[in-house]
């Protein structure tokens, strides 16, 4: 058989599987009509408030959607070729599986740090409108997930707990230690190996104004575990996203009372 006809061939297994089990994937996908404010909002102040939250709303359903199909792929791959021999899995793994581990390992970080650039600019509208508070965010580019944190900008929301225990599961211990701190590494150092390959470096250590240097080999990873923990990490998205959804509805009670002001006359519509 030639080349050509072996990754024809090869082509054809990933997509059996991928058939087998696209109906799961399907049913686990986001719908955005299922999100749509159905409120209306009163006054200028809800202007904005209404724009962001069916931005970032429509935003994080498509971002987990991608995350979850991204996932999906590479798990086919994965499973087309462990169906061959060691000699040609190698090359099927590096030339298909690896791109979509590599997007899907990354997603995790993205994706928590995308929650809470949208949660962070929605408790800023709904704590400058409801309490009074002072508009005073960093730059866009220093809102993170170690922001929100820092910035206790969801006390006194009923909502605000649960979003926030159920986000600060996503790239956690579990999932860097499986995955050997990939995204970091890749984007700081060099990256380790998915399946096979060892990854060697020297581990410069400066202890009591010494300097020592230690050759290190690391591992690659386990598909397997690498696999799964990408699903596990897709299920705490989503429930991180319907806990984002229940906060969005709480925040967003205020912009839905009318005024009693000239303002009453600016009606947004969802």
């Amino acid at each position: 058989m030639s080349k050509e006809d072996r990754t024809i061939k090869f082509f054809s297994v990933f997509h059996k599987l991928r058939l087998a089990t696209a109906k799961t994937i399907r049913e686990k996908l986001l719908k955005h009509d299922q999100y749509r404010q159905q409120k209306q909002f009163y006054g200028l102040g809800s202007m904005v408030f209404c724009e962001m939250s069916r931005d970032f709303t429509h935003g994080l359903v498509s971002e987990l959607n991608r995350f979850l199909v991204n996932a999906h792929h590479a798990d086919c791959w994965v499973r087309a070729a462990n169906s061959y021999p060691e000699n040609e899995k190698a090359g099927f793994l590096w030339e298909f599986a690896d791109p979509f581990l590599e997007l899907s390992v990354g997603r995790a970080y993205s994706i928590k740090n995308y929650f809470a650039f949208a949660a962070v600019h929605l408790l800023n509208q709904a704590n400058v409108h409801d309490k009074k508070a002072k508009d005073n965010l960093p730059p866009d580019r220093g809102i993170t997930f170690e922001f929100l944190v820092k910035s206790k900008m969801g006390d006194g929301w009923k909502a605000y707990p649960l979003f926030f225990e159920t986000l600060s599961k996503l790239n956690d211990r579990t999932f860097l230690e499986a995955t050997r701190n990939y995204r970091n590494l890749v984007q700081h150092r060099f990256r380790p190996h998915f399946h096979t390959g060892l990854t060697t470096f020297f581990d410069r250590v400066v202890e009591n104004g010494q300097v020592s240097y230690t050759y290190k080999a690391m591992r690659p990873m386990k598909l397997e575990t690498v696999i799964a923990e990408l699903y596990r990490q897709h299920e705490i998205a989503s429930e991180a996203f319907q806990a984002y959804w229940n906060l969005t509805e709480e925040l967003s009670v205020g912009f839905t009372k009318k005024p009693t002001s000239k303002d009453s006359k600016i009606v947004i519509q969802p």
